[in-house]
């Protein structure tokens, strides 16, 4: 059985912490190279580090239904990433609280622990680099509700992202999503989970 016998940190920046890993497999010693945030959470035996939060948000209401998407500029991949709304779990916090809050945040839509449809168990992002969780959060927004009408985003001063929203029931999403990307000016990377779910919902239907 495959089992790290020994982590060495190689490099702790602001944010990250880069560790040179010493495992076990087959009997032979072997070296990986893994990269983990500063002050990742944790969760019982189902995660080393249970990080953050990405939210499948739809809005629906009197004006149609809408898939909830932000774009934003990720600096690694140097360009726009259209994604789910997603955020850090901060100390004390729960993956719904968490999701409540970034939504806000990220998009202005409010909503409450009512709204939560469901909530995954962790879900790791890139387990050959690194350590690092999310929990997936679906809610359903009501866009009549007064807060709704017109939502503010309350982003950090850092943050520049934009909310993008895409019909439900009508145009295939997948196509939807392909489209508005190779019309944009600015280059666009999809987020690897949210394709994962369009081609998911794109196959359910047919």
């Amino acid at each position: 059985m495959e089992k790290v016998t020994e982590k060495q940190v190689c490099h702790a920046g602001r944010f990250l912490v880069t560790s040179r890993l010493n495992y076990e497999s087959r009997g032979e010693a072997r070296e990986w190279e893994m990269v983990e945030r500063v002050g990742g959470g944790s969760l019982g035996r189902f995660a080393e580090s249970l990080d953050a939060v990405d939210i499948c948000a739809t809005l629906v209401g009197g004006g149609g239904d809408f898939l909830v998407l932000v774009l934003q500029f990720r600096p690694p991949i140097g360009c726009l990433s259209l994604e789910f709304p997603s955020g850090l779990i901060d100390a004390g916090e729960t993956p719904i609280s968490a999701a409540i809050r970034e939504l806000k945040e990220e998009t202005g839509y409010v909503v409450t622990t009512a709204d939560v449809l469901s909530v995954s168990q962790p879900l790791s992002y890139e387990p050959g680099l690194c350590n690092s969780c999310c929990s997936f959060v679906q809610v359903k927004i009501n866009s009549d509700t007064p807060e709704n009408i017109s939502p503010k985003q309350s982003l950090d001063e850092n943050e520049n992202i934009e909310v993008v929203l895409f019909p439900l029931g009508g145009k295939d999403l997948l196509v939807a999503v392909n489209n508005f990307v190779s019309e944009r000016t600015e280059k666009v990377i999809v987020d690897a989970k949210l394709y994962t779910y369009l081609l998911g919902l794109n196959l359910a239907v047919k």
